[in-house]
């Protein structure tokens, strides 16, 4: 990873943090380790990775022709005749711990891949995935909120995932501000 694609990382996680304020939660960058604990404990992460044009010409090909598949390390790595030269970072939700892989929800929209989701063996396929706990103290949350959550996790995660797609222009114009300057 380039120092460019820390400072994309960096500065994607700054601006979750901004939106997590919002609704009076908090974000602290984790291991994949941890990660996986606290999906487990019912707690969202969000996740940042980065993709070459080969990749991401792979990983968009790949769900789109199996849409409940799981991708693999040699899958994302597979020669192609793709002149995508775009590289770039994108944000998603890990939402679940599975027998055989990790599940995330994507912002694309729910006909992409499995209905938002798609699956990869484990972190290593991303191998510049990084993490993002997400909490918050029952101090600061409203009770309504709380029960929510704890009543429909998915439900709640998909809910808030479209108030993030629909705010992904407003989002995407602060990235763009702050990435000007590494161009």
């Amino acid at each position: 990873m380039t120092k460019e694609d820390s400072t994309i990382d960096q500065n994607i996680f700054e601006l979750a943090d901004k939106y997590l304020s919002f609704y009076k939660l908090k974000g602290k960058i984790i291991s994949s380790d941890e990660a996986r604990k606290a999906v487990m404990k019912g707690r969202p992460c969000l996740c940042s990775f980065y993709l070459n044009g080969k990749e991401w010409n792979n990983f968009i090909t790949f769900f789109s022709r199996n849409p409940k598949g799981i991708l693999t390390m040699d899958i994302l790595n597979k020669a192609n005749n793709s002149s995508n030269n775009d590289s770039g970072g994108l944000s998603v939700v890990l939402t679940t711990i599975e027998n055989n892989c990790l599940k995330f929800l994507n912002s694309w929209g729910n006909i992409w891949a499995d209905k938002g989701f798609f699956r990869i063996e484990d972190e290593h396929v991303l191998y510049n995935i990084k993490f993002m706990d997400v909490f918050w103290y029952e101090s600061n949350q409203i009770d309504e909120s709380i029960g929510k959550y704890k009543n429909n996790y998915l439900e709640f995660i998909r809910q808030e995932s479209n108030y993030l797609s629909d705010s992904n222009k407003n989002i995407n114009e602060e990235l763009k501000k702050k990435f000007e300057c590494l161009k």
